[in-house]
């Protein structure tokens, strides 16, 4: 599934999808596919993410109490 939450928060705060890539050690395609929901993100990228980008778990996990 897409999650609409990470991609407009990379837009919103000018993050790259090669910064994310960077971030997990993937390459682009790779990282696209994760982000556009054809492909899981691991728990291992997603607090690599969350380390070294900033990005919030609720965002990774579009996560939403309400």
């Amino acid at each position: 599934m897409v999650n609409m939450l990470l991609l407009g928060y990379l837009k919103v705060n000018k993050i790259r999808q090669i910064d994310v890539a960077k971030a997990i050690g993937k390459n682009i395609s790779t990282t696209n596919r994760k982000l556009n929901g054809r492909s899981e993100f691991t728990v291992s990228e997603i607090k690599l993410i969350n380390q070294q980008l900033g990005i919030p778990y609720e965002v990774l996990l579009d996560y939403n109490p309400n």
